[in-house]
């Protein structure tokens, strides 16, 4: 299956389930952000689980570093 022509060339990062606190501490969550921001992207997609148990750990530091995502 082909993709139209209208996207061709389309860059798409999607980043998931990030849980952050638990499996994905602040350090790897800001190189995330940098990597993905590296690679100039047309849209940025995140899905997924962002927290791992608590409501609160979507707070800040996530919010804040998540915040910084770029796309053209």
């Amino acid at each position: 299956m082909h993709c139209p022509e209208a996207f061709s060339g389309l860059r798409v990062v999607q980043i998931s389930d990030i849980h952050h606190g638990l499996f994905l501490p602040k350090a790897m969550l800001i190189e995330a952000v940098q990597q993905t921001n590296r690679l100039r992207a047309d849209l940025v997609v995140l899905t997924g689980d962002f927290r791992h148990l608590f409501p609160a750990q979507i707070s800040n530091p996530p919010r804040k570093i998540l915040s910084r995502l770029r796309s053209r």
